[in-house]
C-alpha cells in the first residue's frame, strides 16, 4: 500500500529531527493538509489553520473539505525544500545530511503519483516534441521546434514514451523496435531519457521506473537484459543490461531519407544513408547526413581518405604521420612506440632487442 503524502512528509521530518534539528511548535502557521501541487507537478501544496478559518470565517468555505479545485485555489503551492523548512527553526534544507532525506523525499512522492506512461507513434510523436506544454524545454533542444523537425519518425520503427499529467510533459524517450530473422522475437533500444528533473538523483530514479515500466508494456522480465541508454545512470542491482543499441541501422518504412525537408538531432542513430534509405549508429560507407544540428537542418558526412593509397578511411583508422604532415590509413601508417607517434610506412624500419619498436629511419645510426 503506498503511503500518503503527509506520512511520506512525516517521515522525513522525523529523519530531519533524529539529525538534532529543532522541530518548531506547531502554530496557526504550520502547514496540514499536505497535497500533489494542481499547478506545478514540481511542488506540493499545504494550507494552514489560519488560511482555513479564514476562508470559512470570510464565506469563502462552508467546511474544511476541499475539492481539487478548490486546492488549486486555496492552497500555498511550494517546493519540497521550502515546505521541509517551515517545520524547524533552522534552514535545515541547506545542511547536506538533510538534503539527501529531501532527495529521498522526492523519490518517494514521485512513486506516490498516479503516473502511467502514454505512447504515442507515427505523426502524434512530431506534435509531442513540437509541444510547448512541456517542463523538460531546458533539458531538451529539441523539444519545442517546429513539428517538420520530426515528421521523419513517423516512417521509422520507433514509439514515443512519455510522462504526462495535465497535458504537460515530464519526461519522454523513443524506443526502437527491431526483428531480425536469427532472433527469436524483436529487440528494442530505449533511448535517452529527457525529465524535467534538473537534480541527478531524482532524474536517475525516474530513468529506472521509465525503464522499468517500459520493460512491463513489453512484456520483457526483470530477469531479462535491456538495452536503455540511460541504465548506466540508474545504479540498480535489480536492472541488468547496456547502455548500447542492440541493432546498427533502421530503415524508413516506405519514403527516402530525402523526402525529409528537416531533420531532428539525433542522439543514437546520428548518421543517415540517402543511398540505403537508412539511419544507423555509426558512420558507413554510405553514410551522407550526420544528424548533429539543432535547426532542423544536418551535417553532410564529410569522406576522409589516405593522403597515401587514397583508401576511405573510418575515424577510428585515421593515424596523423609527423614526419610527412599527412593522415594516412593504418596500412601506410606505423605507430612508434618509442617516440609516441605515427609516421610514413616507408620511412619507418623495425628495431628489435631491448626496443622492440617501429623507429624513424632518419633515427638509425
Amino acid at each position: 500500500m503506498k503511503k500518503s503524502i503527509n506520512q511520506l512528509v512525516k517521515k522525513a521530518i522525523q529523519d530531519i529531527e533524529k539529525l538534532g534539528f529543532k522541530r518548531k511548535q506547531y502554530n496557526t502557521a504550520t502547514p496540514i493538509k499536505l497535497g500533489f501541487s494542481q499547478s506545478d507537478f514540481c511542488k506540493v501544496s499545504y494550507i494552514t489553520e489560519k488560511k482555513q478559518n479564514e476562508l470559512i470565517e470570510y464565506k469563502q468555505k462552508e467546511n474544511k473539505i476541499f475539492t481539487l479545485e478548490q486546492r488549486k485555489k486555496f492552497f500555498y503551492h511550494t517546493t519540497i525544500e521550502k515546505l521541509v523548512n517551515k517545520f524547524f527553526s533552522d534552514a535545515v534544507a541547506d545542511n547536506y545530511k538533510c538534503q539527501e532525506i529531501i532527495e529521498q523525499l522526492k523519490k518517494d512522492l514521485f512513486d506516490a503519483r498516479k503516473l502511467d506512461l502514454k505512447i504515442f507513434e507515427g505523426n502524434d510523436i512530431a506534435t509531442i516534441y513540437s509541444s510547448g506544454e512541456n517542463a523538460i524545454a531546458s533539458m531538451s533542444c529539441m523539444q519545442g521546434k517546429p513539428r517538420e523537425y520530426f515528421e521523419i519518425f513517423s516512417d521509422l520503427p520507433v514509439k514515443l514514451y512519455t510522462i504526462l499529467e495535465n497535458g504537460t510533459l515530464y519526461a519522454r524517450c523513443l524506443v526502437w523496435e527491431v526483428k531480425l530473422s536469427h532472433w527469436t522475437k524483436p529487440k528494442i533500444y530505449i533511448d535517452r531519457i529527457y525529465t524535467y528533473a534538473h537534480n541527478e538523483p531524482l532524474s536517475n530514479h525516474i530513468y529506472k521506473r521509465m525503464i522499468l515500466d517500459i520493460m512491463r508494456l513489453n512484456k520483457i522480465d526483470k530477469s531479462e537484459k535491456i538495452h536503455a541508454y540511460n541504465i548506466r545512470h540508474t545504479y540498480s542491482d535489480d536492472l541488468k543490461g547496456y547502455s548500447y543499441c542492440p541493432f546498427n541501422e533502421v530503415y524508413l518504412k516506405s519514403m527516402s531519407l530525402g523526402d525529409f525537408k528537416q531533420y531532428p538531432y539525433m542522439d543514437t542513430f546520428q548518421y543517415g544513408s540517402e543511398a540505403e534509405d537508412c539511419i544507423s549508429t555509426d558512420k558507413e560507407d554510405s553514410s551522407s547526413h550526420l544528424f548533429d544540428c539543432t535547426g532542423g537542418t544536418y551535417s553532410e558526412v564529410e569522406q576522409i581518405c589516405c593522403a597515401c593509397c587514397g583508401a576511405e578511411m573510418q575515424e577510428d583508422e585515421q593515424n596523423y604521420c609527423e614526419d610527412v604532415n599527412e593522415t594516412r590509413c593504418d596500412e601506410c601508417a606505423c605507430y612508434s612506440d618509442v617516440d609516441g607517434c605515427y609516421y610514413a610506412e616507408e620511412n619507418c624500419t623495425y628495431i628489435g632487442g631491448n626496443v622492440e619498436s617501429y623507429v624513424h629511419s632518419d633515427d638509425i645510426n
